[in-house]
């Protein structure tokens, strides 16, 4: 492989030392990154203001260190504008095992980062190899990972038995990464303890299909890799996968191979090689780095196109989620003012029929007083008539017995006058008789003093006579 022979060149001249021409960069094309330790993630930061988050998973015996493998391919992501965040792995014939170990740093590093800002960035997840499948596994085990997803870009996905996987591995990995020195303390352990991985290819597929997120990844397959099973991907993917209306799920097929990810920009500020030679200073050198970097950065222009439908798609379907929430919310406020309202009518229309109660037992009870008036004013005017009557009695009575008085009290005046008149006669009779007496008395006794005592004697007898 050019990759292979290139780096094997440039591990050379870094033994032998330089050749007589001079040494020089034909490219910078980003400035040297600083990759940061984030709750056992590694991180690179982009230039400005970060567009999305790429999550990012690298292939077996490259999986412990992917800031090193993938040092080109990541750092070109993060020069348009990309965090990227490679969380590092140990393989294990379980998979659920580095998968639940990736989620968890995952989480701790989102977490610190959103700490950092208030903004929360989208999220993207790019795997290659068996970063690929774990990025799959993750999809399919971890609903709130697959939730936050935005988009996907599985590169070479395979999922071979371990006895298809470990030889071709081993064939295509260590060739590629010899110039790293690094990352292949693995191999050994992966290649020899166990005769399946768990789950099983065929588990695998039968858990794509069953749930697997709706939302199609771009799946990318390279023109020379056999390793790559892309097409058993594709077909693997539910209808809802395959359909999405983010964007339509399809294998890329691209230039390359199964290791083209790898590529080693030998001109970079961050490459671990010397710079490639140009003796002649006709341009053999960038032809050189070129021909090394083309196919990936080809792959990049496709990663990046996907991330940035996918994240715009996003951000459309939370606006529509939004507008539908806002818009169940206003409906869920009407219905909520419309249960009002008809709880108000009802309430008023029970006032209502509780004032029309209170208004027929106010009229019944008016009749009943009306009538217990009409009553009373009938017992009134029969009392007033028998009091008329008895008045009218009385009065005849009174008037009888005045009468009967008056002609009683007439009489005893008469009788009174008559007594009166009998004692007023009788008063004259006696003052008559009185004076007479006294004339007589005093006649009397001037002619007793005349005459003799016994003439006086003699004269009383007819006197009294």
């Amino acid at each position: 492989m050019l990759l292979a022979v290139c780096s094997s060149l440039a591990v050379g001249w870094t033994a032998l030392g330089p050749p007589p021409c001079a040494f020089r960069r034909t490219a910078a094309p980003i400035a040297a990154a600083e990759w940061e330790d984030c709750a056992g993630c590694k991180l690179l930061r982009p230039p400005g203001e970060p567009r999305a988050l790429v999550h990012f998973l690298g292939g077996v015996f490259v999986s412990p260190a992917p800031h090193v493998a993938y040092r080109y391919l990541l750092e070109q992501l993060a020069d348009r504008g990309y965090l990227v965040v490679a969380t590092p792995y140990a393989v294990d014939f379980d998979y659920t095992k580095p998968a639940a170990d990736v989620k968890r740093k995952l989480d701790a590093a989102r977490a610190a980062l959103a700490a950092e800002s208030s903004a929360e960035l989208p999220l993207v997840s790019l795997g290659h190899s068996l970063g690929a499948l774990m990025q799959t596994l993750l999809a399919c085990t971890y609903a709130d990972y697959a939730d936050a997803c935005a988009g996907s870009v599985l590169v070479s996905w395979n999922n071979k038995p371990v006895s298809d996987a470990i030889p071709l591995f081993e064939q295509l990995f260590v060739p590629a990464l010899g110039p790293l020195n690094g990352p292949l303390e693995q191999a050994p352990a992966v290649g020899c303890r166990h005769s399946e991985f768990t789950p099983t290819p065929a588990e695998v597929r039968s858990l794509i299909r069953e749930r697997y997120p709706p939302r199609a990844p771009l799946v990318v397959q390279f023109e020379v890799d056999s390793l790559d099973e892309s097409p058993d991907l594709a077909a693997a993917l539910p209808p809802a996968a395959a359909a999405s209306p983010l964007r339509i799920g399809g294998t890329h097929a691209r230039d390359g191979s199964h290791v083209t990810p790898l590529a080693i920009d030998p001109d970079a500020p961050t490459s671990a090689l010397l710079p490639l030679p140009d003796p002649f200073g006709l341009g053999a050198g960038a032809a050189v780095r070129d021909a090394l970097v083309a196919d990936v950065d080809r792959l990049v222009d496709e990663v990046d196109r996907h991330f940035e439908a996918a994240v715009a798609a996003a951000a459309e379907a939370a606006e529509a989620a939004e507008a539908v929430a806002a818009a169940e919310a206003e409906a869920e406020a009407a219905a909520a003012a419309a249960e009002v309202a008809a709880a108000a009518e009802v309430a008023a229309d029970a006032e209502a029929a509780d004032a029309d109660a209170d208004a027929e037992v106010a009229a019944e009870a008016a009749a009943a007083a009306a009538e217990e008036e009409a009553a009373a004013e009938e017992a009134a005017a029969e009392a007033a008539e028998e009091a008329a009557e008895a008045a009218t009695a009385a009065v005849s009575a009174e008037a009888t017995e005045a009468a009967a008085a008056e002609a009683e009290a007439e009489v005893v005046a008469i009788s009174q006058v008559e007594e009166v008149e009998d004692a007023a006669e009788e008063d004259v009779a006696e003052d008559v008789a009185e004076e007479v007496a006294e004339e007589v008395a005093s006649v009397s006794v001037g002619e007793a003093k005349a005459a003799p005592r016994g003439r006086e004697v003699a004269t009383t007898p007819s006197d009294d006579a």
